[in-house]
């Protein structure tokens, strides 16, 4: 393995020195950052040759999506007449044939030690030099070998090798443009809630990670919230590393500028962003904002089961809200106040227009809790039939608890009798708004009519 070590980082030398010798500069990528991908636009300075010519442009991402590549923007007369993307540009022959000459110690498998110069491969033969005397031995009695003079090695990456066609020579330039697997952010949130002024503190950050196999080195942040569709059969999806990711948190003045496009939003900041690869970085989204909201309890069997959800909700608008479209992410939500800080717990926000309705689950009711119980079921004909059910709900606080209690039906069915009153928001729910007084309970009952 030391000595495929040795090799590789002489060919990848030999690599990046042709691409310089046809002019291949730093390129420039500008990088559109999706939930769990990016499209990269990167600008690449070439010394074309008049005529017919390849060029191999090395240094790119790991995780690539080989299918996306295509060239944009070429100089005027140039053109591309082939392009050919290898996945792994290490060639085990051509690599050693293109150190011909360097010093070798070849160990064979008899434990012989030959000290030689190294002259190339031929089909199975390793062709050593000695003077004026050749010899070929078979690798089949070679053990090791060593080829003198490289002490490290970079890790090697895809490359694409172009074959163009220039009406001169000179400097032009290209975009390459692809996708990337492995780089993707979303939105971390912070709430402090004040249950005495019905406020949630919101502080945003965008966490972007990189897993793509090359460092992230941009001038301009642009985030895309959105979820673009991937055809089936695609691209594969490479594993990430198992290495611990880095995490470092910018802290900044300024905030991204949101646009709507097409059908997502975009999300810039003109701030460069050096992000190093299996690494993580935090960049402030929004300023900290103030949101209105409002605390309910709702006992709901069909998604809580026999717990009370304690939730918090607002309106995503300019005068109660954050006032953006809020892209998704996980909020942790806490209560500070003078008696101390407590974690109260944590939810996922969904993609949020302005004016769109954020509810949030914070957790079950410790001292609120409910009971469901089917006292009454008949069938009536073939198709229709009643089912009677009893609400128990307790409030073990020393405060009066609000509970909201939705209760969900399928099919054409209709409420013959209810003990207390209720509301019908949507085609398939009941809503029963219940007052229970500190240290009591309350219980109520109805009957649905299924048809």
């Amino acid at each position: 393995m030391a000595k495929l070590r040795t090799f590789s980082l002489i060919y990848c030398l030999m690599l990046f020195s042709a691409a310089s010798a046809f002019g291949f500069q730093t390129p420039d990528r500008e990088y559109v950052i999706y939930n769990t991908f990016a499209y990269v636009i990167e600008t690449r300075t070439i010394q074309f040759i008049a005529g017919d010519q390849s060029y191999t442009v090395a240094d790119l991402p790991v995780q690539i999506q080989r299918e996306s590549i295509f060239i944009d923007k070429l100089s005027s007369g140039i053109e591309i007449l082939q392009q050919q993307f290898d996945a792994n540009v290490f060639n085990f022959n051509k690599l050693l044939n293109d150190h011909r000459g360097r010093p070798i110690q070849v160990t064979l498998t008899d434990g012989e030690v030959i000290y030689s110069a190294f002259y190339g491969i031929s089909g199975s033969d390793f062709l050593l030099r000695t003077g004026d005397s050749f010899t070929a031995i078979n690798k089949s009695r070679i053990q090791s070998y060593t080829i003198d003079g490289v002490t490290d090695i970079p890790p090697f990456r895809p490359a694409l090798n172009i074959f163009a066609s220039s009406p001169q020579t000179g400097q032009g330039t290209m975009q390459i443009h692809y996708l990337v697997n492995n780089i993707g952010w979303t939105g971390e949130y912070v709430g402090m809630y004040n249950p005495d002024a019905d406020n949630l503190h919101v502080k945003s950050w965008a966490r972007i990670k990189n897993n793509s196999g090359s460092d992230i080195d941009t001038d301009k942040i642009i985030l895309i919230a959105g979820e673009p569709h991937k055809a089936a059969g695609g691209a594969p999806v490479y594993p990430q590393p198992r290495l611990a990711l880095r995490a470092a948190e910018v802290e900044q003045a300024a905030v991204f500028q949101v646009e709507e496009a097409h059908i997502y939003h975009k999300y810039t900041l003109d701030q460069p962003l050096k992000l190093d690869n299996n690494s993580e970085q935090q960049v402030r989204l929004f300023p900290e904002n103030d949101v209105i909201v409002e605390q309910k309890f709702i006992f709901d069997v069909s998604r809580f089961g026999d717990k009370i959800m304690n939730t918090l909700e607002f309106t995503n608008d300019r005068t109660a809200g954050v006032g953006q479209p809020i892209p998704k992410g996980t909020i942790r939500l806490y209560q500070v106040d003078d008696r101390g800080s407590v974690f109260l717990g944590e939810d996922n926000i969904k993609n949020t227009p302005l004016d769109g309705l954020i509810t949030l689950q914070i957790g079950a009711a410790f001292d609120i809790t409910g009971k469901r119980t089917q006292k009454q079921y008949r069938r009536i004909g073939d198709r229709s039939r009643e089912e009677t059910y009893e609400i128990e709900l307790s409030n073990a606080s020393y405060e009066a608890k609000e509970v909201i209690v939705d209760e969900h039906f399928y099919g054409e069915w209709r409420i013959l009798a209810s003990s207390i009153d209720y509301t019908v928001p949507d085609s398939r729910t009941a809503e029963f708004k219940v007052t229970i007084p500190p240290e009591d309970k309350v219980v109520f009952s109805y009957t649905v009519r299924y048809n």
